[in-house]
């Protein structure tokens, strides 16, 4: 299917925004957007660092923006790749198309790394693309199903100088209890597959003691896409029957500060 990848967030600065340049200098802006979210009946803070590139960059530079002051940001999620130690190292990061400044006087809550928050600010992220491995099952300490679905988000767009490109982002999507459970019965690799929630970050440390984070979407809900109908005549491959599913316990992520989340596998996000 062809990917769907938007971000809404009103969230305040958690720090002053910096200001750099690329090597063919074009001025980029990086800050991070910090808030809190009611989600499922529970306040659920959020950090997403964030990216603003070209002029609309500069402009916000210019206007010494400081901590706390809230924004209206408009993007869309981003597979940054590099190489480290011969190792291939993927990160999901917000890459912010729109970016305003809000009047309004929030209500700010001071955080353990020195930084701010806003309370009641707005999260909202649609993903749609096709999933690329049968999603497993597990359970925290406490009982609660969690599920993990990676999709690809494919998009298709015309570049500064007027050429068709194609990208591929890869997106995680975390579902709980009742919606982790009929995914389990019901997502397989392949399938496309539409979801919304917040957007989060999550940290953890690989086998080298390395500190490592990325973004990722806390799902609210989602929904398989029927596939076009197929000609007349052809058949749909079997599916390969779902292994039993290994109950083995997992934390329950808790984004208690810039970068919190819980550690999944040391090489997320695939």
């Amino acid at each position: 299917m062809r990917g769907e990848n938007t971000v809404m967030i009103k969230a305040a600065l958690a720090r002053t925004p910096e200001l750099r340049h690329t090597g063919t200098n074009v001025p980029v802006l990086e800050f991070t957007l910090a808030g809190e979210q009611v989600q499922a009946g529970h306040t659920t803070p959020f950090y997403v660092n964030t990216s603003l590139l070209g002029e609309q960059a500069r402009q916000l530079a210019d206007r010494a923006l400081e901590a706390g002051a809230v924004m209206l940001v408009k993007g869309a999620l981003k597979t940054d790749e590099w190489g480290a130690e011969g190792q291939k190292r993927t990160k999901l990061t917000l890459n912010a198309l729109r970016a305003e400044v809000v009047q309004e006087d929030p209500e700010l809550l001071q955080d353990a790394a020195g930084g701010v928050r806003m309370r009641g600010a707005y999260n909202r992220v649609e993903v749609g693309g096709n999933v690329t491995r049968d999603p497993e099952l597990r359970h925290t300490p406490a009982g609660d199903a969690v599920i993990d679905i990676d999709i690809a988000c494919n998009q298709r767009f015309t570049d500064r100088s007027g050429q068709p490109q194609e990208r591929t982002d890869y997106v995680r999507i975390t579902l709980w209890r009742e919606l982790a459970e009929r995914a389990h019965a019901t997502v397989r690799k392949g399938m496309p597959l539409f979801a919304s929630g917040m957007l989060i970050s999550d940290s953890w440390e690989d086998r080298d003691g390395g500190k490592r984070s990325t973004l990722k979407v806390q799902g609210e809900q989602f929904f398989i896409i029927s596939p076009p109908s197929r000609p007349a005549g052809a058949t749909r491959p079997a599916s390969a029957p779902r292994p039993a599913p290994a109950q083995r316990p997992a934390p329950r992520p808790a984004a208690a500060g810039p970068g919190a989340g819980t550690p999944p596998d040391d090489d997320l996000p695939f």
